[in-house]
């Protein structure tokens, strides 16, 4: 509801029971007026584009780093002369990583716990408010 945007916003809870038992909305529809809010749903728009683009670059450069960190790695190895030139991956044998056949289904089970999770919030707060609605 605290949404600038006036096309964004979902029914309350009370305008649901009385759509559900009576069948039509008890408010009549909210007319617009020609840019209405226009400003503030514009500026909400965009520092929502922004915080995207900001964590995209940010992601981008931690894989940079990343990458950056693992070259000057396999450099280092080379220099010592311990490293395999083929870095490619390996389906079988022995994993260097002992954790790894631990970890990665609890990485896997995470990932999905967050997905339902972030369903699960926006039902709570009411960003799917008709899934919201049957739920409540």
């Amino acid at each position: 509801q605290n949404l600038p945007d006036l096309w964004s916003r979902c029914k309350t809870f009370r305008e649901f029971i009385y759509i559900l038992f009576v069948g039509k909305s008890p408010i009549s529809p909210h007319n617009i007026k020609q840019y209405e809010q226009y400003e503030e749903a514009k500026k909400f728009l965009e520092d929502q584009q922004k915080r995207i683009e900001e964590s995209e670059k940010a992601a981008e450069r931690a894989y940079e780093e990343s990458v950056k960190a693992q070259e000057e790695y396999e450099r280092e190895m080379e220099e010592i002369g311990e490293a395999d030139v083929d870095i490619s991956t390996k389906t079988g044998g022995v994993s260097l990583d002992p954790f790894k056949p631990i970890l990665f289904p609890v990485q896997q089970n995470l990932a999905l716990i967050c997905r339902y999770l972030r369903h699960v919030r926006y039902v709570l707060f009411w960003e799917e408010c008709y899934i919201a609605f049957w739920v409540s």
